[in-house]
């Protein structure tokens, strides 16, 4: 594990001796999205921690989401995110869509946003008898479960289920979000696709998907023609039995349909039927 240049580290038993000794002033601040306030914790002094804390590898805490939808059936939607934070200042961030598998990202993150997230962890564990937590009204959007670790490894329970409302919660989960990979159709499309596929039959012809300062082509060279043409993708959908790749030409919506086998290693353009096999890379 990447240790941190600041190498300060805390543990449970830290955190809580934190929350007693240290005041701390909790400052309300507005989310863009909903308007409602999400309080976070700021200091009001410097605390110091021993020594035998700093080279711990261990778990500092999980979080986990689990979408419930509503789906689109059929198009590549994520349905879990987990978050596993370290003592040393890394962060890895799982995340599994419905057709393309899991992404895992790893990250640094900073003390001051592991240690926000503790004591809002622990704040909530002390006022969850304040919260009224009957949900039985929602079926949709998603669920989050959320645990601490001490030094040593054992693990403590903080809650699972709903969080709306739950200002500590949701203090947690925009946090984090800071620190996730916002992907989107036309990034898991390169990251699934990316490389040369070419006809068996004719070498000539092939096609190749490729990304060029953040932008994503698609190079193709048809059956019987002399040269490739070159695609600015504007637009992509990705489905359980094809993925599509849009672009514009005289200000008008064009692409291609293509079949896909499992493991991505065979496609096919639903137009011309001819198939293409990814080329190994060199």
């Amino acid at each position: 594990m990447k240790k941190r240049s600041n190498r300060i580290l805390l543990n449970a038993a830290a955190v809580m001796a934190c929350v007693i000794l240290v005041p701390f002033i909790f400052s309300a601040c507005t989310d863009a999205e909903t308007g409602k306030s999400v309080f976070t914790p700021t200091t009001a002094a410097i605390s110091t921690f021993p020594e035998s804390f700093l080279d711990s590898d261990g778990l500092a805490f999980t979080v986990t989401g689990e979408n419930l939808g509503p789906y689109k059936w059929g198009c590549d939607y994520w349905t879990r995110a987990s978050y596993f934070v370290y003592y040393n200042g890394t962060i890895e961030i799982r995340t599994t869509y419905t057709l393309s598998g899991e992404s895992v990202v790893t990250k640094d993150i900073s003390y001051t946003d592991l240690k926000r997230i503790r004591v809002l962890a622990e704040d909530f564990k002390n006022k969850k008898d304040m919260y009224d937590l009957d949900f039985s009204n929602t079926y949709d959007g998603s669920t989050w479960s959320f645990y601490t670790y001490d030094i040593d490894g054992s693990r403590s329970y903080v809650y699972s289920g709903y969080i709306y409302g739950l200002n500590e919660l949701e203090g947690i989960k925009k946090t984090l979000a800071r620190y996730d990979v916002k992907e989107t159709y036309m990034d898991r499309a390169y990251d699934l696709f990316e490389g040369r596929y070419v006809c068996p039959d004719d070498d000539q012809q092939y096609v190749s998907v490729y990304k060029n300062d953040g932008q994503i082509f698609l190079e193709i060279r048809q059956p019987g023609a002399r040269d490739a043409e070159l695609y600015e993708i504007s637009d992509v959908e990705l489905s359980e039995d094809y993925i599509y790749f849009g672009y514009v030409e005289d200000n008008r919506w064009k692409g291609f349909y293509f079949t896909y086998s499992v493991g991505k290693t065979q496609i096919q353009n639903t137009d011309t039927s001819v198939t293409y096999v990814r080329q190994a890379e060199k």
